[in-house]
């Protein structure tokens, strides 16, 4: 079964090749190309732009800047013309998807209306440092199809890393590879499963994959405990796709807690209904301790106040039902048995 969705347009003056674009235009073809997707972000990505456009790099005319609105938005589009360059390098240009919606969706218009070899996608929340694009690109030895960056926070640390990972946020592609895997599966509608998708269908299909810890990009932050929930929907199609790599890699990808607390809580009235009082509260008193063992696991390091704590108890209550909510949804959606 093909899952890789239609490919989606853009809003373009021409719909020539874009080297033809270049040639027809008598300007040289810059060997990279920097695709951002955005959504109603104007402000992160007046930051990334301005970032990108003070990039240590021998040549600026080396280099493009492609940004593709998911959000069709007009405040969008005029911050990126305020900010083109007077004498037009390195060349800013602006797109809109013709159909589909996504990040996925985004990039696959960016890079297809590129005019580089060497393909570098960053998110609209993110600052590169200023020698990203020279780090990531001597990075990319000619045996490697791909190289992922570094990401860090707003305080300089990095994330943890899975067994496998590939930033879309910070990451160098080689275009023959894009074209060569059919770019990103468009049913990621949202950033989630599409990073190690990227990695095992360019692994597979393509080459070798490095890394560059020295091709920094910056993020105001890493989602959030409650949003990261939300991942597990579209890990139900990571899994369909790639169910050796759930086995290998991702190490348990069920989580037997999470639907033992819910079943618990959800027993607990049907106990009372019955009749069976002392059921009801033995159910509830041991979601409780396995909510707070969740809780205690979660603090890894002291908190410096009580709302803290209180925090992470109110959010170590919500995670296991919004897990199982999203898990089966995406289950059903993707159709495949991923609890």
């Amino acid at each position: 079964m093909n899952v890789l969705g239609s490919p989606g347009g853009a809003l373009v003056d021409t719909f020539a090749r874009p080297r033809e674009r270049a040639a027809a235009r008598a300007v040289a073809v810059p060997r990279i190309s920097v695709v951002i997707p955005t959504r109603a972000r104007p402000e992160a990505l007046r930051c990334c732009i301005a970032a990108l456009l003070e990039q240590q790099i021998e040549d600026p005319g080396a280099y493009e800047i492609l940004v593709v609105d998911d959000g069709h938005a007009e405040e969008t589009r005029l911050a990126v013309e305020a900010m083109r360059p007077v004498d037009g390098v390195p060349a800013l240009r602006y797109f809109r998807p013709r159909t589909g919606h996504g990040a996925a969706v985004a990039r696959n218009v960016g890079w297809r209306e590129a005019y580089g070899d060497l393909i570098a996608f960053i998110d609209d929340d993110a600052i590169p440092q200023s020698d990203w694009l020279a780090r990531g690109e001597a990075a990319l030895t000619p045996e490697l199809v791909a190289v992922a960056g570094q990401l860090r926070n707003a305080r300089g640390a990095a994330p943890s890393q899975e067994p496998l990972c590939l930033p879309t946020s910070n990451v160098f592609v080689r275009r023959t590879a894009l074209q060569r895997i059919g770019g990103f599966d468009e049913h990621f509608e949202r950033p989630s499963g599409d990073d190690p998708d990227l990695l095992l269908r360019l692994q597979r299909d393509a080459g070798p994959v490095g890394r560059c810890d020295k091709a920094v990009v910056q993020r105001a932050g890493f989602p959030g405990c409650l949003r990261r929930q939300r991942d597990a929907y579209f890990d139900a199609l990571l899994y369909k796709k790639h169910p050796r790599f759930f086995r290998e890699q991702a190490g348990d990808t069920s989580p037997w807690e999470h639907y033992l607390i819910v079943g618990l809580v959800l027993a607990a009235p049907a106990f009372m209904l019955a009749g069976v009082t002392g059921s009801a509260v033995v159910s509830i008193l041991l979601a409780s301790a396995l909510i707070l063992r969740l809780a205690v696991r979660r603090l890894r390091q002291p908190l410096g106040d009580s709302a803290g704590y209180l925090a992470t108890l109110a959010t170590s209550t919500l995670i296991p039902f919004l897990s199982v909510y999203w898990r089966i949804s995406g289950a059903l959606r993707f159709r495949v048995w991923f609890f």
